[in-house]
């Protein structure tokens, strides 16, 4: 009331105020559970094809709701036109930038790959696919153009904490490649699957809290209309 209208609220005005507040702040919904990522990531880096390991690998920023990128805007950023989403995504701008979902074992476990790397357009030269898991390095590797290739491995023996990484680069130059691939690996009766285990930390909420609705409610009154 000072700061808006330059005078104290009275009694009746008060007395308003507190019931709106306590109001609001019974109505509250409760803070959401905090994001917990699951076995997958998102990021970027370069295949080292003679180690068969992932190179400067970065986690993608930024989250849309359907997608993981390097920048609210798209393509944006220091990774261009590096993006994932559920079903697949497109490449960095260089080779240096190709896009990895990296699935992080939660137990020791046998693994075996399936999945389809497909890229649909007659434009550019296509992208290379790789699959690279710890100690048996580089077990699968593709490069493909206007066609489909199955991307398949093992089975493959893995430690908790290490990471399987599923790759995809501009192969030779930057057009036209977006693709689809969302890998699934199997152990036994367990499954991990790219695009059904996609997701991300939910949207910030932006509604207002008690005390923002009540200078709300002041800004649009009648008085603020006249103050001077």
């Amino acid at each position: 009331h000072r700061a808006l209208f330059q005078r104290e609220p009275t009694a009746a005005e008060t007395s308003a105020a507190l019931r709106f507040i306590q109001s609001a702040e019974a109505g509250e919904p409760p803070e959401p559970e905090p994001w917990k990522p699951g076995a997958w990531s998102q990021g970027t880096g370069e295949v080292d094809v003679a180690s068969g390991s992932v190179r400067g690998f970065k986690p993608l920023p930024r989250f849309t709701g359907t997608a993981w990128q390097g920048a609210e805007a798209w393509p944006g950023g220091d990774t261009g036109w590096a993006r994932l989403t559920a079903e697949g995504g497109h490449p960095g701008n260089t080779r240096a930038q190709a896009v990895v979902r990296r699935w992080t074992a939660p137990a020791d476990l046998r693994v075996t790959i399936e999945g389809t790397l497909r890229h649909e357009v007659a434009e550019g030269d296509g992208v290379r696919g790789f699959v690279l898991a710890p100690r048996a390095g580089l077990v699968a590797s593709n490069a493909v153009h206007k066609a489909s290739v199955e991307m398949k491995a093992g089975p493959l023996d893995v430690r908790a904490g290490e990471a399987i990484d599923f790759v995809v680069d501009i192969r030779d130059g930057l057009n036209s490649d977006q693709f689809l691939w969302a890998p699934v690996l199997v152990a036994g009766e367990r499954r991990w699957d790219a695009a059904k285990d996609f997701s991300g930390p939910p949207p910030t909420d932006e509604r207002l809290r008690p005390w923002e609705q009540y200078a709300q409610v002041l800004l649009l009154s009648n008085e603020m209309a006249f103050a001077d």
